[in-house]
């Protein structure tokens, strides 16, 4: 397997999205890139999924949900 990250840019730039599903699903994912000084450019880029679980459980919370959350 290979991962191919995309790289800083030299001029600020940004994005969002947002999803939303069956059994309460929500997700986020966004980055922001640019200059952080004259010679160093940065990128932040974070990912977020929330799901409610597929299996009702009354002695406690419900099974097989998700909840994620990556940054890189």
């Amino acid at each position: 397997m290979q991962i191919i990250s995309k790289k800083p840019t030299a001029a600020f730039e940004a994005y969002a999205t947002a999803d939303g599903g069956e059994y309460g699903l929500a997700r986020l994912e966004g980055a922001v890139s640019g200059p952080l000084s004259e010679h160093i450019s940065s990128r932040l880029a974070v990912s977020a999924t929330h799901q409610d679980g597929f299996v009702k459980n009354t002695e406690g919370p419900d099974k097989e949900g998700t909840r994620d959350l990556s940054t890189r």
